[in-house]
């Protein structure tokens, strides 16, 4: 390949990443601004993900940078000695002071790492606090009839009619056999009842979720971010068989991760049908 075409598709790849970063960084300041990481998706990837993106598209410029020195390496020694004053032989330092500037930039970019490693710091309070409403004053100026003398009195407060609030009634609590197993027995009924129970697992039965002497448990009450049985049903076991076919749709998986973080209470079961029945 001539050393032209290569230059060429060196400045390619270089337009190509640089406008990468420019989009990126655009997404990260606009369409998804800090804060929008759990709540907003653009073109299924998350604000974390861009930043990813993000990243790699800097470290391809910075590999671009290195390799487009090299190429030109020769030109910039010799410019430099010209500059200097140094032009008695230039070709014989090319290879002895690429040695020493790589060496000091990749000195200089650890430095930067290990600056920044040891440099982080754990926030202590809040960087964002939560704003305090501000209390309306009490007036307390008198109120007077337009036609009545102006006398001088004593001020009273003016008392504010108190509103009864409405009591909200509290949500009856999530139960597995009212809640959670007939979403679970439309998806996973026909792998995991009791005609074919795959893998050992039945929906009907409480120690296949809660664990026993020979299985571990699947659900973990009040704490749904350590259950395996979240991680399965959204599908982050790829080494598991058929592990897309566990995942369920995200409101199954809402009712599932909200039934456990109460509690996980299991009910006494009401008659079962015959479809379903153990």
């Amino acid at each position: 390949m001539k050393r032209t075409t290569l230059n060429q598709i060196i400045d390619l790849l270089a337009a190509v990443f640089f406008l990468g970063m420019i989009a990126t960084g655009y997404i990260l300041y606009f369409p998804l601004p800090p804060g929008t990481n759990k709540s907003h998706l653009l073109w299924s990837l998350t604000r974390h993900r861009w930043g990813e993106i993000h990243a790699w598209l800097g470290l391809g410029v910075l590999a671009i940078l290195f390799l487009h020195l090299a190429l030109h390496w020769s030109w910039i020694v010799v410019a430099v000695s010209q500059r200097l004053g140094l032009t008695r032989d230039p070709q014989a330092k090319h290879l002895k002071s690429g040695i020493i500037t790589a060496l000091v930039l990749l000195g200089i970019l650890g430095a930067f790492a290990w600056i920044t490693q040891v440099s982080v710091k754990e926030q202590t309070t809040p960087c964002c606090p939560p704003k305090q409403r501000r209390k309306a004053p009490i007036s307390t100026t008198p109120s007077r009839h337009p036609s009545s003398p102006a006398t001088p009195h004593t001020a009273q407060p003016r008392i504010q009619p108190t509103i009864p609030t409405q009591r909200v009634p509290a949500a009856p609590p999530i139960e597995y056999w009212k809640d959670v197993y007939p979403r679970l027995a439309s998806a996973c009924l026909r792998c995991h009842g009791p005609n074919k129970t795959r893998g050992g697992f039945r929906l009907d039965r409480r120690e296949d979720y809660f664990g026993s002497n020979e299985n571990a448990a699947l659900v973990l009450p009040r704490n749904s971010a350590q259950s395996p049985l979240l991680s399965i049903v959204k599908g982050e076991r790829p080494s598991m068989a058929a592990a897309e076919a566990h995942k369920l749709p995200p409101r199954d998986i809402d009712l599932l991760r909200a039934w456990i973080d109460a509690g996980a209470l299991w009910s006494q079961r009401a008659a079962p049908k015959k479809q379903d029945a153990p």
